[in-house]
């Protein structure tokens, strides 16, 4: 008897250890990668597993004061010291914002600027919440890149307007260069811009909007072929070919102590 309750335990031991392993790697939702050091993805072991899924619904974003689901088009999360989460839905044109609990909060959409004038978001793609506990500044600010109207808008942690921010009056700023995606601020409030069209790196202004230079220019390299069939071109036929510029970022984050770290398709850097 006791043998065959011995065999029982063993072999549902066995069960356990063999099916919910297999499990547990079947429904794996995600995969996780890494980066080898030629800068190509390489799968590795799981890093992180989900642990809920959060949809409009459960973020009460169905209540007409909230203006229905969020787009199948979020660019952007970030949170804020207090645990409260800021998507930048560019395919609703607004920001919404949810409490600690994922519950919806408010959404910015519309603003009256310093001239009275009603104002909309047209494809913000970026935003970023700093940090009073660490900032010179003592009051929480929102900074929403209004992407296709070519600004960075900030907020109150009432979300009420304060400023806008525009392409910095600089000659080292080409024009079209100022097309915000991502910005972060640091605890000295300067302000890091990201900019698909700019080549030179992370545009870096003062919280007042002025032009303090570039961080992170990526270099440029050209392979052996490239610079010995450049020797037999013509200089007609080296200025009609696709230019050779660095890779521009996608997205910013400041760290508390200070760091700056930035991302682009290819690798993160730092």
């Amino acid at each position: 008897m006791k043998k065959t309750i011995f065999r029982v335990i063993l072999l549902t031991l066995v069960f356990v250890m063999l099916f919910g392993t297999v499990s547990a790697f079947a429904f794996e939702a995600y995969d996780t990668y890494t980066y080898s050091i030629d800068g190509v993805p390489m799968k590795s072991p799981t890093a992180y597993s989900a642990s809920a899924e959060i949809d409009s619904r459960a973020m009460n974003l169905y209540d007409e004061k909230f203006g229905g689901a969020l787009s199948a088009d979020v660019t952007d999360i970030v949170t804020d010291n207090e645990g409260n989460v800021y998507l930048a839905d560019k395919g609703n044109n607004r920001i919404v914002v949810l409490n600690k609990y994922y519950q919806a909060m408010a959404t910015i959409s519309t603003y009256v600027d310093e001239y009275g004038h009603t104002q909309t978001f047209k494809n913000p793609q970026g935003v970023f919440v700093t940090n009073p506990e660490i900032s010179s500044n003592p009051e929480r600010e929102i900074y929403v890149c209004d992407t296709d109207n070519k600004r960075i808008v900030v907020f109150s942690q009432d979300y009420e307007y304060l400023r806008t921010i525009e392409k910095p009056s600089s000659d080292l700023v080409e024009d079209g260069a100022f097309l915000p995606t991502a910005v972060a601020v640091d605890k000295y409030d300067r302000v890091f811009v990201v900019s698909p069209s700019c080549y030179e790196g992370v545009i870096v202004m003062s919280s007042a909007g002025d032009f303090t230079g570039f961080i992170g220019a990526q270099k440029v390299t050209y392979s052996v072929f490239q610079m010995i069939w450049r020797k037999f071109q013509t200089q007609e036929q080296i200025d009609a070919q696709e230019k050779n510029v660095s890779t521009a970022y996608n997205n910013i984050t400041v760290h508390n102590d200070g760091v700056v770290y930035v991302t682009t398709d290819k690798i993160d850097s730092q």
